[in-house]
């Protein structure tokens, strides 16, 4: 048996990271309510790799709030195979 590998995603050429990531609510990146964030780092460099946003409870409950409607409009209604769909993507 053979196994084909992808490229590791370390190396920058094949993963393209953003300076930035906000929150991703209601389908779309915002930015927290505070505007709270935090560096991350690679922990071989030590190399700042991107800002990332960091959700309180205001955005916790704005998060909820999206889920819930998303749940009742258009998640409940959808066939499991639909569904599986969006999860295994």
């Amino acid at each position: 048996m053979t196994f084909d590998y992808a490229p590791a995603p370390e190396s920058r050429a094949v993963v393209d990271i953003a300076p930035h990531y906000g929150l991703f609510i209601d389908g779309e990146f915002v930015e927290p309510i505070d505007g709270a964030s935090f560096k991350t780092v690679n922990p071989a460099t030590e190399e700042v790799l991107a800002d990332i946003s960091e959700g309180g409870a205001a955005d916790v409950d704005r998060a909820v709030r999206a889920a819930r409607t998303a749940y009742k409009t258009t998640w409940s209604r959808m066939p499991g195979a639909e569904r599986a769909k969006y999860l295994y993507r």
